[in-house]
């Protein structure tokens, strides 16, 4: 399987340091205070499914959006959970609608890229890769996503191309 590029919240250091349990309690001690706080249920997110526990990443992004949480990050994120699910329709159901908003987030056009290469439909993830350098030129995530899409079509001259401008 592809290995696709994506950006990583920051505070993924408790995990990384093996006090992912801390981690759990110190946002779940947030949100407590405050609910509306569409980080911290970002956050607890990502510990839970780095811990392998992906549902219950799900489960604390639906309860955001229940609560009436509705930032696009947010949604965007439970989105690319859908997709390391393996629920790939439901999270390609929610990125679409989300890239269709001005001033899109690169992050977001960058997920709904993911999901639509891991559902193999590569060419619509290829012209979402190129959307996202129109909107952040240059930047190396989309590029590492081409490359890996023309390795997996068996185009090594371009693949070695886009990694080559990644790391530019």
């Amino acid at each position: 399987p592809a290995s696709w590029c994506v950006a990583t919240p920051a505070g993924s250091t408790d995990t990384s340091a093996g006090r992912s349990a801390d981690a759990v309690r110190l946002y779940q001690g947030v949100i407590e205070r405050r609910p509306d706080m569409a980080i911290a249920y970002r956050h607890l997110a990502f510990v839970e499914a780095r811990r392998g526990n992906v549902a219950a990443a799900i489960d604390v992004l639906q309860q955001a959006i229940a609560k009436g949480v509705t930032d696009v990050r947010l949604i965007a994120q439970l989105g690319e959970t859908f997709v390391d699910a393996g629920r790939l329709d439901q999270g390609i159901q929610l990125l679409e609608p989300l890239v269709r908003q001005p001033n899109v987030d690169p992050e977001v056009l960058n997920a709904l890229g993911i999901a639509y290469a891991t559902a193999g439909r590569h060419d619509e993830a290829r012209h979402v890769f190129e959307r996202v350098l129109t909107v952040d030129p240059g930047s190396p995530v989309p590029l590492e996503n081409l490359g890996t899409l023309a390795l997996e079509r068996g185009d090594l001259a371009a693949a070695r191309t886009r990694f080559d401008e990644a790391i530019a």
